[in-house]
């Protein structure tokens, strides 16, 4: 499926959010995400990366070869992104196995979601925290996230 059809398939406001952040990421506004771009913001998001990380990552967006990522390329990686399904099953399998000491049914703790997040993804204490916030439905009290709800918007 070319860039155009995947992009077909998004809304104008998604498109024009892609173009958003991809004009933040190229930096020097050539019109492309070259390596050293792609590095910043993986340093800026605290992700941990080996040059070697970078390059692989550019090279399996770039279709044309020229070892950069054009808007085109990033349109069609972010729509692909997008199109993924989530295996709800699986996900309230995880959300369940993470609860499974906290009280109320199908809730799962702020504290829980942060210790899984520190412990299996290495996120930081502090930025564990900000995450698991994340989860939390608008209109939320207290520190318990309805993952139920979570997973239907799936």
């Amino acid at each position: 499926m070319s860039a155009q059809q995947n992009a077909a398939s998004m809304s104008e406001e998604e498109i024009e959010a892609c173009r958003q952040v991809f004009s933040i990421v190229d930096e020097d506004g050539s019109g492309s995400i070259g390596a050293d771009e792609l590095q910043h913001l993986l340093k800026l998001l605290r992700l941990p990366h080996k040059p070697s990380d970078v390059m692989a990552m550019i090279e399996e967006i770039d279709q044309d070869g020229n070892g950069e990522v054009d808007f085109e390329e990033f349109l069609q990686m972010m729509s692909s992104t997008r199109a993924q399904k989530h295996d709800k099953k699986a996900l309230l399998h995880s959300f369940r196995l993470l609860a499974e000491d906290d009280a109320l049914r199908n809730h799962i703790s702020l504290y829980s979601v942060e210790r899984a997040l520190a412990t299996y993804c290495g996120v930081p204490e502090g930025e564990a925290a900000r995450l698991a916030r994340c989860l939390l439905m608008p209109g939320t009290r207290g520190s318990s996230i309805d993952y139920q709800a979570v997973i239907d918007q799936f």
